[in-house]
């Protein structure tokens, strides 16, 4: 999961790092606004918590494939009795994707109150 921020100024996406699962956690540590610098007009802002979006990672998911596709191509072809497990793993990047949906879907539905 990856989390993003638009500029007011030129509207261009960015990302920013964020070390905690949800926006409760993160104003607690930081605050209501977060200093942002935008990686295109390079404007410094102030930036309210809930103006920052996560997204499904794509690294993730990418990764998740090429895991999946070697284990079910070594179950497949050094354990043919296996077929069904050779097949569950090759969903492996589906289960990736659902959980990293549900992360992100769980972080943009919690907002913080505006004092």
């Amino acid at each position: 999961m990856t989390h993003h921020f638009t500029c007011s100024n030129c509207h261009h996406e960015n990302k920013i790092k964020i070390s905690t699962g949800d926006r409760g956690e993160f104003q607690m540590k930081f605050g209501d606004y977060v200093d942002t610098i935008c990686n295109s007009c390079h404007k410094k802002e102030k930036t309210h918590i809930n103006k920052i979006y996560a997204v499904v990672s794509q690294r993730n998911i990418i990764f998740g494939c090429f895991l999946g596709l070697i284990l079910a191509v070594f179950l497949i072809f050094f354990i043919p009795k296996i077929l069904i497990v050779s097949t569950g793993v090759a969903s492996l990047p589906l289960l990736i994707y659902a959980n990293e949906r549900k992360m992100a879907n769980s972080f943009n539905k919690y907002k913080i109150k505006v004092r």
